[in-house]
């Protein structure tokens, strides 16, 4: 009996880089996955992370920002089903090495959770919490309160990378908990921009982490009034934002101590739209406990106090990008992965007994390289990224908390003193 002969595998069309690159708009979506061209239009819309980062690499090579934020198994899993094609690219030395660093590090096990961290990070959290509660008509209450919700931020954002426990949705019940039930904060619309910071880094009309206006302008790319691919809107450099730019070096602090009051309004502006009934729900949770613990005559004074002090965290993530370049469109369209993230984003220098106060934050350039990398191993990476680097030659940022600072205050006072000249 004759066996029925297999048809041979197609053959995949080859695309030059050229080619790939224009297929970048929402409706016609390519990207490059190690020599792979993937038509990823109709997938944009399931994608976890949100459409708008698949949208933003529309066109490009997105080989490292793909195996870094993806495990093996992920990718495998839902990629081969978009293959159109294959195209050749010739990585620069700098992103070989940066690649076989990653590949070492997953051998080494340094993507590998440790439990009993997160065990005594929650411990600490916690006790914060019961110490607030216990205090709660004092200022010192409100004091541990404001580091309360600093201290669980970090816990928030590293559930949000699903860097905790590595599993969708196990971490997406972290996030649930730890964001808008006891912090009041949604973790979808922390999500929803983060990941798309991650993407596309300082870059003025894209990147939602800088787009301040009208209180802040980091580059004078945004006095042209420029169109926000995230928001999908204008951003109007009009007289308002003229005027409060002028002042912001000035502003810088007085802002970011009440940030956290913005914080829980973009949360509820994202849940109207794209609130689920769990997040609601939790964050419902969050206004029923909060007020009736710590309620009292001086309730105002009392919450204003404990955002300030939160604020803190806030200047933490303002000072790893501010001072750094900035981009018009996709950074990695023009240059590698590794060369645009060390471009926008520097580390903080520590000792290893304030690492409980910058929550991995400190090191926000490794984790922009490595995301998968859980907090407690950031450190070791940082000194085998700082070793690559400087057999590439590629400069890597590293100030103190107090320099990184000044930086911010000079880039945000260099970019008033041009606003006023523009207006003379």
């Amino acid at each position: 009996m004759c066996k029925t002969a297999v048809p041979p595998p197609k053959e995949l069309a080859f695309y030059t880089v050229k080619q790939v690159a224009e297929h970048s708009t929402k409706g016609d979506c390519w990207l490059i996955h190690q020599d792979k061209v993937y038509d990823v239009t109709s997938f944009a819309h399931k994608h976890p992370g949100g459409h708008k980062v698949i949208l933003d690499l529309a066109g490009t090579d997105a080989t490292d920002l793909i195996n870094q934020f993806h495990a093996h198994g992920v990718v495998d899993k839902y990629m081969p089903a978009y293959c159109v094609g294959h195209t050749s690219t010739t990585p620069d030395p700098a992103t070989v090495a940066y690649r076989a660093l990653g590949a070492q590090l997953e051998k080494e096990g340094l993507f590998k959770t440790r439990y009993s961290y997160y065990y005594l990070k929650a411990a600490w959290i916690l006790s914060l919490l019961a110490l607030a509660v216990y205090n709660r008509h004092t200022i010192l209450g409100a004091v541990i309160l404001g580091v309360y919700f600093q201290q669980i931020a970090f816990i928030g954002h590293d559930a949000g990378h699903n860097g905790i426990t590595k599993n969708l949705r196990v971490d997406n019940c972290i996030g649930t908990l730890v964001g808008p039930l006891l912090s009041g904060v949604s973790m979808s619309w922390w999500k929803a921009t983060h990941n798309v910071h991650h993407v596309v880094t300082n870059s003025m009309d894209m990147d939602p982490d800088v787009q301040h206006l009208p209180v802040f302008a980091i580059s004078n790319k945004l006095f042209k009034s420029l169109y926000s691919t995230y928001h999908e809107r204008i951003m109007a450099f009009d007289g308002p934002a003229k005027l409060l730019t002028s002042y912001q070096h000035i502003l810088f602090y007085p802002i970011m101590a009440l940030a956290r009051v913005n914080l829980y309004l973009q949360s509820v502006l994202h849940m109207a739209i794209n609130g689920s009934m769990s997040e609601w729900v939790a964050l419902a949770g969050f206004w029923i406990w909060y007020p009736t613990l710590f309620w009292c005559p001086q309730f105002l004074t009392h919450f204003l106090i404990t955002n300030v002090v939160a604020g803190i965290l806030h200047v933490q993530i303002c000072i790893n990008h501010f001072p750094m370049s900035t981009f018009h469109g996709t950074p990695t369209k023009d240059q590698s992965f590794i060369q645009a993230q060390l471009d926008t984003t520097a580390d903080i220098s520590c000792a290893t007994y304030m690492d409980w106060f910058h929550g991995g934050l400190q090191f926000q350039a490794v984790h922009h390289l490595y995301p998968r990398v859980p907090r407690h191993n950031l450190r070791t990476v940082h000194e085998r990224l700082k070793a690559l680097c400087k057999q590439h030659d590629i400069k890597y940022k590293v100030m103190s908390f107090a320099e990184a600072n000044l930086e911010t205050l000079r880039t945000l006072k260099s970019t008033a003193h041009l606003v006023n000249f523009f207006e003379t």
